[in-house]
């Protein structure tokens, strides 16, 4: 078979026009042109010993070079240099867009509009006044037209919009040009551009905009770990630009070292765990207590709506799901009383909630603590097999044993001493995380609302009332939860949500997590934290700078509590709030609760919680991609 002649990667005559040529990207771009076999024409606009430098760097490769200034406001001007370069060259086979201004990073509400204007003006209205210049001429030559980007157009960055804004416009004018030029043989790309430690770095190093925490956190987001140069990003360009890409057009080439989406939980989108039930299952349970259906009867029932809501959350795009614990009373004592020595029983009053009151039930311990087998480990094995996405399954943490009843709820004679409950507890839960992760749970959740709880001055009172001293309790159930967690199984994730309460849009507790952060982040065995943080109940942000590195936190911003959705903008701000104390890669969004705790289900209908969750999926793609 004959091979095709290669075609050499750039035409013999013409040249280069390179706007920005005396950035660090725009000086690498011009070399590698140069070195393979263009003559260049290369501007600026306030760095012309700069230029001259990339003038002498293209000369010494053996092509000629011819220097510019330009200021790209100006039409006349930019059609001036285009127009002499190619009748000093004989033509304008390539047409590269490579600059752009230092911009101080802000919140868009700091930036002033003037600062907008003009960077509009400098950057989109340059890159509009050199298409109009070079585009005859790229027509003739058949040419190509390559602007630089930045990957901000497709992942937001907090304080970012003087770079975002204008390269969104030049991104729509190359998709503009490609589609509208084609038929004449002119190809138009674009190439984002990631964190590299040429051209404008030093400068927004020494004003503070990189400051380390930004390096660090714009490392771990990237797959390759590290920062990239100036020469690897003119490879792109110098590529696009050529013959070998002849057949691409209308295309964005991100060069920023590989975007790190969350493969493994906690995700960017993700969710507590309970869902309203559905018609059918709240009719069922109905009829099951009254004896009108047999257990099996109502296990169908629930596999039926189980498969319907798995399928409903994976299609509005989360990667974590959950059985919305359709099969549950409760979201605590349905797991607690299967463990062995563990019983539910009626008491005499229920749980008081601000405004309203649970069902009287509590749990008694009448027994020795153990975990034997469990019914929960086959409603994870159904929810697995229905399941495309990530199926994430929630228990209640081991401290909700202790902290609803106390000693009073726990026989004298089986437990003398409360050291020896707490053992047999850690040691029961160890085996009750063995045997989900056994079952292929890769993705377990402690619901842990009582360290929340400790942060609430009337919570503490409540305590010591009945004897319990709440800073030692916060050190028993951190070794309590590290004793559970103990029996995770290589590749499980286990996050903790916290929260201060949640029955029927109510709450029972309230305080930020400044008491108990320490001990919570850095004592903790666990690998995320799903916080409540949707009213002033959970205090500031200021506890995540205590977050370690290696730890994910799950915000939640949005309520569960109520109907009303919240705006993308009002989420991202809060977003934006927390960044301040621990880096954005760390963070991830969800609702403060679930939408049902208890099987009652908080006061809002099933299409409220799907908008929200919906919401969670679209502001995550805005804000992580």
């Amino acid at each position: 078979m004959t091979q095709p002649e290669r075609l050499p990667d750039f035409p013999t005559g013409g040249c280069a026009v390179v706007i920005g040529g005396s950035g660090g990207i725009g000086r690498a771009i011009a070399v590698q042109l140069a070195e393979r076999g263009c003559d260049v024409a290369l501007s600026y606009f306030n760095g012309s010993a700069r230029a001259d430098e990339t003038a002498s760097l293209v000369r010494s490769a053996g092509r000629e070079a011819h220097v510019g200034q330009v200021d790209l406001r100006e039409e006349a001007e930019v059609r001036r240099f285009v127009d002499e370069a190619a009748q000093h060259f004989r033509g304008v086979h390539t047409a590269i867009y490579a600059a752009g201004p230092y911009i101080p990073m802000r919140f868009i509400s700091q930036q002033p509009a003037a600062a907008f204007r003009e960077v509009m003006e400098h950057d989109a209205f340059g890159c509009f006044h050199l298409i109009q210049a070079a585009l005859p001429h790229l027509r003739t030559a058949k040419g190509s037209f390559t602007a630089i980007v930045t990957p901000a157009i497709r992942r937001y960055a907090v304080r970012d919009i003087l770079s975002a804004a204008p390269k969104a416009a030049i991104e729509q004018l190359v998709k503009g040009l490609a589609a509208e030029e084609g038929r004449f043989g002119v190809r138009a790309n674009a190439v984002g551009v990631g964190v590299i430690t040429d051209g404008l770095y030093h400068a927004l190093v020494e004003s503070g905009d990189f400051d380390q925490r930004f390096l660090d956190a714009s490392r771990a987001a990237m797959a390759l770990k590290r920062l990239g140069t100036a020469d690897e990003v003119a490879e792109g360009v110098v590529f696009l630009a050529s013959s070998r890409a002849r057949w691409i057009t209308g295309q964005t080439l991100m060069v920023d070292g590989g975007p790190v989406n969350r493969i493994k939980p906690p995700f960017r989108a993700d969710q507590v765990g309970s869902l309203l039930r559905s018609g059918p299952v709240k009719a069922a349970r109905t009829k099951r207590a009254t004896g009108e259906i047999t257990p099996a009867e109502l296990k169908a029932v629930e596999d039926t709506e189980i498969a319907k809501l798995v399928a409903k959350q994976e299609a509005i795009g989360l990667k974590g799901v959950t059985d919305g614990e359709f099969r549950r009373s409760w979201w605590h004592y349905d797991f607690l009383a299967g463990l062995d020595g563990v019983e539910l029983v009626s008491v005499a009053q229920g749980l008081q909630f601000k405004g309203t009151q649970t069902k009287a039930e509590g749990l008694h311990v009448h027994g020795k603590i153990d975990f034997t087998d469990h019914p929960m480990i086959e409603h994870f094995r159904f929810l697995k097999s229905v399941a495309k996405a990530t199926p994430k399954m929630t228990i209640p943490s081991p401290t909700a044993l202790h902290y609803r009843g106390g000693r009073a709820a726990i026989d004298k004679a089986v437990y003398p001493e409360m050291e020896a409950f707490f053992e047999d507890l850690g040691r029961a839960y160890a085996k009750a995380v063995r045997a989900f992760g056994e079952a292929g749970c890769t993705y377990l959740q402690l619901d842990e609302v009582f360290v929340a709880y400790l942060c609430d001055p009337a919570q503490r009172d409540y305590l010591r009332g009945r004897g319990d001293d709440p800073d030692r309790l916060l050190h028993i159930y951190a070794d309590l939860v590290n004793a559970a967690v103990s029996g995770r199984t290589p590749g499980m994730t286990i996050s903790m949500h916290l929260c201060r309460g949640n029955f029927r849009s109510t709450w029972m507790a309230q305080g930020g997590y400044e008491p108990v952060a320490e001990i919570l982040f850095n004592k903790m065995d666990v690998d995320a934290y799903f916080m409540e943080y949707d009213s002033e109940r959970a205090g500031g942000f200021e506890p995540l700078r205590m977050l370690p590195k290696s730890k994910h936190a799950v915000l939640g911003i949005m309520t569960s509590k109520t109907g009303a959705l919240e705006s993308k903008d009002q989420l991202k701000r809060r977003l934006d709030e927390a960044a301040k104390f621990t880096s954005l890669d760390q963070l991830c969004l969800s609702p403060q609760c679930g939408f049902a705790s208890t099987e009652e289900g908080n006061l809002l209908a099933e299409e409220e919680q799907w908008a929200k969750l919906a919401r969670c999926v679209e502001v995550a793609e805005d804000v992580w991609g």
